[in-house]
């Protein structure tokens, strides 16, 4: 069972999104665990045909203590 739950704001030429999420991984039995994952990013526009995008991640588990952090960073243009 995973419950995710997200928003989305438009401000300027930025959009931002922020994003939990909680459930079990595993495939049954003892071997599962609960983990909660917070996520936020902004999509930043530079020009009618370029952004960059940026988001941060983290994801944490109930069980053994386990945290996972993950940044991004891109760029886009459209031609």
């Amino acid at each position: 069972d995973i419950k995710t739950y997200g928003i989305h704001y438009s401000m300027g030429a930025a959009d931002l999104q922020l994003v939990t999420a909680q459930g079990e991984a595993g495939n049954g039995g003892a071997a599962n665990q609960d983990y909660s994952t917070n996520s936020i990013s902004a999509k930043i526009n530079l020009s009618k045909h370029s952004d960059i995008t940026i988001g941060y991640s983290k994801q944490d588990f109930d069980h053994d203590g386990t945290d996972i952090s993950t940044s991004g960073l891109g760029l886009t243009h459209k031609f």
